[in-house]
């Protein structure tokens, strides 16, 4: 045993009361963060039809948040693309909202053409433009046929990292810091 010396139980228990505190407070600040980061990437997405905006979501654990999507088209966005047919000699890009919710309905381009038929529609190619016509009236445009198509990127999760960049100090002075 030591003679003449002291004890730091004092200033442990002061560490350990002040690390539960400085956790939840930096788990604060990661969900806090993660929030407008979702924020900022929901702004910035393409929204078409609202799914991609949809599906971005935040994850958290003990000491960690992710923000993301499960979408498998949202890195095109993101990054950019370029799009070719698989299969197909061209792509067949719905001319409307209207056009394209019908091949969501029929499951593909071939099965709403086939079902248009079946209602007696003419379908035919003109100027890389697919048209329906029924008898003598007017045809209607239903998809443009192109080789490929080009994605521009969006960088919404890009956009948001970099928001979060420039409020991350300013928020952990706040929360963790002063406790606000």
């Amino acid at each position: 045993k030591m003679s003449g010396t002291f004890g730091f139980d004092k200033l442990n228990s002061w560490i350990k009361k002040n690390l539960q505190e400085f956790e939840q407070r930096r788990q604060q600040v990661l969900k806090n963060m993660a929030s407008l980061a979702q924020k900022v990437a929901v702004e910035n997405a393409p929204h078409d039809t609202g799914t991609l905006r949809r599906s971005i979501q935040i994850e958290y654990g003990k000491g960690w948040a992710v923000v993301g999507t499960n979408i498998e088209y949202a890195p095109a966005h993101e990054f950019g693309a370029t799009i070719k047919p698989f299969k197909a000699k061209y792509l067949a890009i719905p001319v409307s909202k209207k056009v394209r919710k019908k091949v969501e309905k029929f499951g593909s381009v071939r099965a709403y053409l086939d079902a248009a038929k079946m209602d007696g529609y003419s379908v035919f190619v003109k100027d890389g433009v697919i048209y329906i016509q029924k008898g003598k009236g007017k045809p209607k445009p239903q998809f443009k046929l192109r080789k490929q198509v080009t994605i521009k990127p969006k960088r919404f999760f890009e956009k948001a990292k970099t928001e979060v960049a420039k409020e991350f100090p300013g928020h952990v002075i706040k929360t963790i810091i002063r406790g606000k």
